[in-house]
């Protein structure tokens, strides 16, 4: 069934379009297949022409869809497997079973999460949910090819802006949309994971409009997190959190942070793997409804059953997961990612997008990149931070102050 839908994609342009528009590569119960419908989306959103013969000619270029299973007695299975007149009950058939598949999940892990509460708040939680996932699920899918005026103001009314708190970096803003993988890129030690806390903890603890938002650390201990958040918005220097040894003023400002409505989840990551990490960032998408999450950070990922695949081809399916996964959670990913060894010999803060190790994937996927580079002035620590890619919009830099007592980054 599957089968038959990707072989009409790669034969037909209406039926590719249909299913661009109906359909989301999770949707697929095979992994192999909802991988291929997820390159085959990446032709059609880039505007270029797509079928089986382009499919193989790309196999032949590209080590990544062999690594993947993708090879050309597969796309010649695809294309054998299509059937025209059964297309559309098949790919209502996929949304529909995809639906009760959720449906199933949002039960089970409403109740597995609500042991502690009371029957009532149980079926409170459960009801919220099982609404959005209808209301979520019942969109109108309908493009047009031309610009809608009215449709896109309606869009733009219902967009998430995400403010994240730089005054300096107040023009990349608007551009920090739902669906949007940002790379932040620094050498060792120069802060890049501060940098990325401070985000979150705009986000979720200042400004106007507070969320929820949640750190998937592979680097720091989960106290090490909690630590730099605290001290970042009391401005207790880290060192007392670890002694504890506060004044009472200081007592105070930690209790009235503990009361914040809204939270910095820190989630616990027992694979290092990109399947790992999609897990959890689907789970507490699922069951808190958050939509901003870091990554920290992506170098240390690998994935499963590729020990003799090369590197970049490695990091290319990683990063490539990321932004399909944004896509299909209309979430922001914050990923972190380590400077290549050449740039971190180099006392130079002015950075380019080739200082990223791994480069070339890590800057086809990203829909905004931001480079941070160490400076120092009369005595104080400073971050050059640079805009060296930004898709939807202008790139620039600034200078921001880096206290490294309390890691708060302003």
């Amino acid at each position: 069934m599957e089968e038959c839908v990707l072989g009409c994609m790669l034969s037909n342009s209406n039926m590719l379009k249909k299913a661009c528009t109906t359909l989301t590569y999770d949707m697929f119960t095979t992994k192999i297949n909802g991988i291929l419908f997820g390159h085959i989306i990446k032709f059609y959103k880039d505007g270029r022409f797509v079928d089986d013969s382009i499919m193989k000619h790309s196999c032949s270029l590209s080590a990544l869809y062999t690594l993947e299973g993708i090879s050309d007695d597969f796309i010649n299975r695809i294309h054998s497997s299509r059937n025209i007149t059964k297309f559309i009950g098949y790919v209502e058939y996929i949304r529909e079973m995809h639906k009760k598949s959720k449906f199933s999940c949002i039960i089970k892990d409403t109740l597995e999460n609500s042991f502690r509460l009371n029957i009532e708040c149980t079926l409170d939680k459960l009801r919220k949910k099982l609404s959005e996932f209808y209301e979520n699920s019942n969109d109108n899918h309908h493009e047009t090819n031309y610009f809608d005026l009215e449709k896109e103001k309606k869009k733009m009314e219902n967009t998430n802006l995400y403010d994240i708190g730089f005054e300096g970096l107040n023009f990349i803003n608007k551009d920090i949309v739902e669906g949007s993988l940002i790379i932040i890129g620094a050498r060792t030690s120069v802060g890049k994971s501060a940098f990325a806390v401070n985000i979150l903890s705009n986000l979720s603890l200042k400004g106007d409009k507070k969320i929820d938002t949640c750190i998937l650390s592979l680097e720091m201990s989960q106290d090490g997190i909690k630590r730099r958040i605290v001290s970042m918005n009391t401005d207790i220097p880290l060192d007392k959190l670890r002694t504890l040894e506060f004044t009472q003023e200081e007592e105070n400002k930690i209790k009235e942070l503990n009361n914040q409505e809204k939270s910095i989840y820190i989630a616990y990551v027992n694979k290092r793997t990109i399947d790992g990490i999609i897990e959890r960032i689907k789970y507490f998408n699922d069951m808190y409804s958050i939509k901003v999450f870091t990554v920290d950070y992506i170098q240390l990922l690998s994935v499963e059953n590729c020990n003799n695949t090369p590197r970049h081809l490695e990091m290319a399916h990683i990063t490539s997961s990321l932004k399909l996964l944004a896509e299909e959670r209309n979430i922001v990913i914050f990923a972190l990612a380590q400077l290549g060894r050449q740039s971190s010999f180099s006392n130079n803060p002015n950075l380019k997008l080739s200082d990223l190790k791994d480069s070339s994937s890590i800057e086809h996927d990203a829909d905004i990149v931001i480079l941070l580079g160490a400076l120092k002035e009369e005595e104080k620590d400073l971050l050059k931070v640079d805009v060296a890619k930004n898709r939807e919009g202008r790139v620039g830099s600034c200078i921001l102050t880096y206290n490294k007592e309390t890691q708060k980054i302003y």
